[in-house]
C-alpha cells in the first residue's frame, strides 16, 4: 500500500539511515543520540513546514465536514469531526512552530527552532503521552500554556482540549446510539435548536470575538475551539510563508467544499495563501 506519509517522520527515518521500516524499532538509540545540526536544519524545517500545511488541510476538511453534517442535523458524528479538526490543527500548529514529533514505540520531541536540537523522549508522564492524540494536545499545552490565549481559560472547569476530547468520547464511544437530530450532550441548550442560520451566527460571533470570551462557554466551545485554532494556525502559516501544493483533484475538491462554508469563515481564511495547485511537469 503506497501513500504519502508525514515529511518530518520520513525525513528522520532517512536521516538516521533506516531504509527498511520493518527495522525502525532498532533505531531508537540513534534517535535518542540524534542532534539536528546546522547543516541539516533547513531540511528538517522544510519537512515541518510541509507537515504543518498538510495537517492544517486535514483539520480544515474535518471542520467543513462537521459543518455540513450539522446542516443536515447529523450532530453526533459532527462532534467527532470537530474534535478531529482540533487534533489535526494542533499537530499542524506544533509543526508550524517547528516542534517535530517522531514515533518509535515512544514519542520523541524535537524543538527545531535552533541547531543542535536533541530528541526529548516523552515518557516521563505516561498519562499525558499515551497515544498520538494525547501526545500532540498535551505537548502543545506544555509548551504554550503561558503564551497561548486560546488555551488560557477553562470550559466548565476543564482545560479546553480535555473538554473537547471528553465530548468526542461520549459521542463516539459511550452513547448506545446517536441521538440525532439532538446533540449528544446538552452543550447547545442555551442557544435553542441550532439550525443553519443559528450555526452561521455562532461562527460569525466567534470570529468577531477578538477577546476570545465566547469560545470558553460550553454552548460555543464545541465548534469555537477547533475553529479558533484553525484560524490561528492559518494566520501563523501565512505569516511564516508555509504552504503546500496539492494535486489538481484535491485542490479543486477543497475549493468546492470550502464554498459551502459561511461567508464570514471564507473571508477569514484565504485558501490560496496556504494551498496551491500542483503543476504537473
Amino acid at each position: 500500500m503506497s501513500f504519502e506519509r508525514l515529511a518530518f517522520q520520513s525525513w528522520m527515518e532517512s536521516h538516521l539511515g533506516c531504509r527498511d521500516l520493518s527495522r525502525w524499532e532498532s533505531y531508537r538509540q540513534k534517535i535518542e543520540e540524534c542532534l539536528i545540526k546546522a547543516d541539516t536544519l533547513p531540511v528538517a524545517v522544510n519537512a515541518l513546514d510541509q507537515d504543518a500545511a498538510s495537517l492544517l488541510h486535514k483539520g480544515l476538511l474535518s471542520f467543513i465536514g462537521a459543518y455540513n453534517d450539522l446542516d443536515l442535523n447529523n450532530r453526533s458524528w459532527a462532534i467527532v469531526k470537530l474534535y478531529y479538526a482540533l487534533f489535526y490543527t494542533i499537530r499542524a500548529r506544533l509543526c508550524s512552530r517547528r516542534h517535530g514529533l517522531v514515533r518509535n514505540k515512544s514519542w520523541y520531541h524535537f524543538d527545531v527552532n535552533s541547531s543542535d536540537s536533541a530528541a526529548r523522549r516523552l515518557n516521563g508522564r505516561r498519562d499525558r503521552y499515551r497515544n498520538d492524540h494525547e501526545c500532540a494536545l498535551h505537548l502543545y499545552e506544555d509548551i504554550f500554556s503561558n503564551s497561548e490565549v486560546l488555551i488560557s481559560n477553562l470550559v466548565e472547569g476543564v482545560p479546553p482540549f480535555s473538554w473537547m476530547m471528553e465530548l468526542r468520547n461520549v459521542a463516539n464511544y459511550r452513547l448506545a446510539r446517536f441521538p440525532d437530530p439532538d446533540f449528544p450532550l446538552d452543550v447547545a441548550t442555551k442557544l435553542g435548536f441550532v439550525d443553519a442560520s443559528m450555526l452561521e451566527k455562532i461562527i460569525d460571533d466567534n470570529i468577531s470575538d477578538s477577546m476570545h470570551i465566547l469560545m470558553f462557554q460550553p454552548e460555543h466551545a464545541w465548534i469555537a475551539l477547533p475553529m479558533k485554532q484553525i484560524l490561528a494556525g492559518y494566520a501563523d502559516m501565512v505569516s511564516r510563508g508555509q504552504s503546500i501544493s496539492l494535486p489538481a483533484g484535491q485542490y479543486e475538491h477543497t475549493n468546492r467544499i470550502f464554498r459551502t462554508m459561511p461567508s464570514g469563515f471564507r473571508q477569514a481564511f484565504d485558501l490560496t495563501k496556504v494551498f496551491k495547485m500542483r503543476t504537473e511537469s
